[in-house]
């Protein structure tokens, strides 16, 4: 756990390096996004253009209508709470949007709210079980009720990775709810990712040390 950019992936990969499988809540979201938007799931995960605003997708782009009309409520209400001025229907649909906003969005709003907080638990949860020979890592646990789940339900532990000088209050990504319900959850295992090749070596060691 921990916020972008913390080195959830970049842990996973010392353990997947052990034989040990990577697997994500979102791995099913990148699939619905990428078919929706007519695009491919390497697109939407492109490191480099995570942020950046794309065109192709543009709600104006995206085959759901039930997504685009919850977006849409989501953007009136953002636009309200930030006291920004409306703009029409056609510039919202036409405007460009970045993966992550879209991504974000699909997970929380749309699937989890409108259908059942279970949609994305349940996923992951039928792939664990399926295969209890194998150690899985979970590179992105959200929420306290997928906590629960890899405490209770599948017997994992959870590590929480800091990284000094990430993020900020003013940065509008790690105010949406997938960013910050976790913060407070209370874990045992934290991990601490600093810069240079000394501190990438030392959260590698940490990291092995507490699960192998």
């Amino acid at each position: 756990m921990g916020l972008r950019g913390s080195g959830k992936d970049t842990a996973a990969q010392f353990l997947v390096a052990l034989g040990w499988r990577r697997i994500a809540f979102a791995d099913a979201l990148y699939l619905e996004v990428a078919e929706a938007f007519g695009v491919t799931v390497e697109f939407i995960g492109r490191r480099e253009t995570k942020e950046s605003p794309l065109p192709e997708l543009a709600l104006i782009n995206c085959k759901d209508e039930v997504f685009v009309g919850c977006f849409l409520a989501y953007d009136d209400a953002r636009l309200k709470a930030e006291g920004a001025p409306q703009p029409s229907r056609l510039t919202q649909l036409t405007q460009p949007r970045s993966p992550r906003e879209i991504m974000q969005v699909w997970g929380t709003e749309y699937r989890r709210q409108m259908y059942t907080d279970d949609y994305w638990r349940a996923q992951v949860k039928k792939v664990v079980k399926a295969h209890p020979e194998t150690n899985f890592v979970i590179t992105d646990v959200r929420f306290p009720d997928e906590g629960h789940l890899v405490e209770e339900d599948l017997g994992g532990q959870l590590g929480r990775i800091r990284r000094p000088g990430l993020g900020g209050a003013n940065d509008k990504t790690l105010l949406h709810a997938s960013e910050v319900a976790m913060l407070d959850y209370p874990i045992a295992l934290e991990f601490l990712n600093e810069e240079g090749d000394a501190g990438l070596e030392n959260f590698r060691t940490s990291v092995l040390r507490a699960f192998h």
